[in-house]
């Protein structure tokens, strides 16, 4: 619940807005409400289940602004006139609105609308379905009805294994176009392996490629259900923007194990010592969203701190590992939005402070500018590397992954 509520904040400091229901994939279904569907159209629209009728239990209670109110009383014998009038009149209403949201949905097809129903062999069913199918238009429209036996089924997506790893064969779609906007950290992603990040960003396939032995691994390493690293560094940006003391953290953290929470509070406090003076004393503008634009891809991000007056632009790491260059194409895509000169990492597990100056973030920026090109060519050669492949979350459906000797 934490992280969701992490997210949440988040989007609510980007002023994250809800997007169309645009696939990156040209023949990929949408799955939508009829609601949401308002203001759009497709080439073919699929409703399932179209004389599906509301379900639950009769109200006890009607109200009508000219007709009054009305109960139902069950101990009485037959409906009161009251009841009945506001009864007829409510199904009515009901009825009004579902052809209404019938024609929104129906007008969403520009070529072609296939609708399924149950008809039924008897009874209001049949009835229902008479009723519909007369209610269709006959002019300009062309009519073609198939029973269940016509449908061909599609065929389930094959499920092998291959020794002890188990292989989904996943079919890819006949092309793929970029999103409106991108998080910055999918330049990382594509700079490690194209192929990951067609798989996460653009086909939007779930890192379901873990074995279960590997799970097992990481349950039996893990004995205290211990935070993430993500949990911890989310905290750690957390504290270091509201100004947290240890007391803070303390109150604010309640769901981490003490172990943990030294961590976090130890993280922290790291940023007071003397390995990172050179920041001591300046005024950040902390967790600064931005939108960056290079050629058709739009990135968002969010800075942990700049310092506009010095301009640099801080970003806090608790990873476990310091690779610099890694973030340097990150770095530099807000050095180049914002204006600033210079950049920095503090490694906070490490004491650590790396600086980039102007001549580190024009050469970031190089890379990102031929990142994008390459985005734009739709170039999503993988480029297999051992470490890369052995972190992917896709290795168990990439033909390409490098594996680890058994």
């Amino acid at each position: 619940m934490v992280s969701v509520a992490d997210h949440l904040n988040r989007l609510a400091r980007l002023s994250a807005q809800e997007a169309e229901a645009i696939s990156p994939l040209p023949d990929a279904v949408q799955l939508m409400t009829i609601h949401g569907s308002k203001g759009l159209e497709f080439p073919v629209v699929i409703i399932a289940d179209v004389l599906r009728q509301g379900g639950g239990r009769t109200p006890p209670v009607r109200f009508d602004v000219e007709q009054g109110v009305a109960l139902r009383l069950p101990l009485l014998e037959g409906d009161a006139p009251e009841w009945t009038a506001l009864e007829t009149l409510a199904k009515e209403q009901e009825g009004s609105e579902a052809e209404r949201v019938a024609y929104v949905a129906f007008t969403r097809a520009a070529d072609l609308l296939i609708l399924s129903a149950t008809g039924g062999d008897k009874g209001k069913a049949q009835e229902r379905f008479a009723a519909f199918v007369a209610s269709l238009p006959e002019e300009g429209v062309e009519r073609q009805y198939l029973t269940p036996q016509d449908v061909v089924p599609v065929a389930p997506l094959p499920l092998r294994l291959d020794g002890a790893r188990l292989i989904l064969e996943v079919r890819t779609g006949p092309g793929v176009v970029l999103p409106g906007s991108l998080p910055v950290t999918s330049l990382g992603t594509y700079l490690q392996c194209p192929r990951m990040f067609a798989y996460r960003h653009l086909e939007g396939r779930l890192p379901l490629a873990q074995l279960w032995s590997e799970r097992q691994a990481e349950e039996a390493s893990n004995p205290e259900r211990r935070a993430a690293g993500r949990q911890i560094g989310d905290a750690v940006h957390r504290a270091l923007e509201h100004g947290w003391t240890a007391k803070d953290m303390q109150e604010r953290l309640p769901y981490f194990s003490e172990p943990d929470l030294k961590t976090v509070i130890g993280l922290v406090q790291a940023m007071e010592g003397e390995t990172y003076a050179p920041l001591h004393g300046r005024t950040f503008e902390r967790e600064r969203p931005l939108q960056v634009t290079i050629g058709p891809v739009t990135f968002e991000g969010i800075v942990d701190a700049y310092d506009r007056e010095q301009r640099l632009v801080l970003d806090y790491k608790t990873d476990r590992e310091v690779h610099p260059e890694d973030h340097l194409p990150q770095l530099a895509l807000y050095a180049h939005h914002l204006g600033a000169r210079e950049a920095a990492l503090a490694y906070l597990r490490h004491k650590r402070l790396h600086l980039f100056g102007p001549e580190d973030l024009a050469r970031g920026l190089d890379t990102v500018h031929a990142a994008v090109t390459r985005l734009t060519a739709l170039d999503f050669s993988p480029t297999p590397d051992p470490v890369t492949c052995k972190r992917c979350a896709f290795k168990g459906v990439c033909d390409a992954a490098i594996r680890a000797s058994p």
